[in-house]
């Protein structure tokens, strides 16, 4: 709304109806600002949860719809991806999209695209046999957020994990040079919608080290834990350990229960808690 020349009367949105050149300069100098900002090679330009819907019932964009013969507003979806994307490209940078620009998209995005995987449904396999590059943070599994994860789930999650063609959870693993060469990683994701600075690191820690070890760990050795059983003798110790010292610096990390944000169920040592 702080540039009404670029956005619809009924809805306040974004349209190429109202003025698609101006619209376009105002992305490419929005980006460009802060592209020079941060100075990381990646850039996450999101992309999800769009809700086309907004289009479909403004009239502006209805008209201009029926007008240049489109016919859905899922086309209007993926001009504004392939702009953002275009630009950043163009910027020197590397755009980053979550799963969703895949599902609507597929393998029409451009090839230097990143894609972020978040939903079982979003398929590994056809990401990566396409070429694509990939960071799998797949929920619930690597949601802080969702407080009854347990650190051994967020431990025990395979990278290289694929859906069957037909789209079912069945789980195999993906060529080992496919993943080593295009599933760049994963990561620890935490939303603001359900925590403030009360609970936030409590929430977070020591949880995400389960996931950051698991990352940085080569496979062979975490399968041989998880085979072994042995995560209650070798993993928990060390993170009940990292847990003491995050203590010892201020850091409100819980102990190693079940749930997230809870009290410790008895008194004495952080190692025991």
């Amino acid at each position: 709304r702080a540039i009404p020349d670029i956005c619809t009367a009924s809805k306040s949105i974004l349209s190429p109806a109202i003025n698609a050149t101006l619209t376009n300069q105002v992305v490419f100098n929005l980006l460009k600002e802060l592209s020079n900002l941060f100075t990381d090679s990646f850039f996450h330009l999101g992309g999800d949860e769009v809700q086309t819907v907004l289009w479909d019932e403004d009239i502006e964009t209805v008209k201009y719809m029926k007008l240049h013969n489109i016919s859905s507003s899922k086309d209007i979806y993926l001009d504004f991806v392939r702009l953002a994307h275009d630009t950043i490209l163009e910027l020197g940078k590397i755009p980053v999209g979550w799963g969703e620009i895949w599902t609507n998209f597929g393998s029409t995005l451009n090839g230097g695209v990143v894609l972020q995987k978040w939903l079982i449904q979003q398929n590994l396999t056809d990401m990566i046999d396409h070429g694509y590059r990939v960071i799998n943070v797949e929920a619930p599994t690597n949601y802080l957020d969702h407080l009854d994860v347990t650190w051994e789930e967020m431990y025990s999650f395979e990278m290289c994990n694929y859906d069957d063609d037909d789209g079912d959870t069945t789980r195999r693993n993906n060529n080992d040079d496919l993943c080593d060469t295009l599933v760049l990683g994963g990561g620890g994701e935490m939303w603001g919608e359900t925590v403030d600075t009360s609970d936030v690191l409590s929430t977070v820690w020591p949880k995400l080290g389960a996931i950051a070890e698991r990352l940085w760990t080569p496979r062979d050795k975490t399968d041989a834990m998880k085979k072994e059983n042995v995560m209650d003798e070798i993993v928990k110790p060390r993170l009940a350990e990292f847990r003491c010292l995050l203590n010892r610096r201020g850091i409100a990390a819980t102990p190693l229960h079940k749930r997230s944000r809870e009290a410790p169920a008895r008194p004495g040592s952080c190692y025991d808690q």
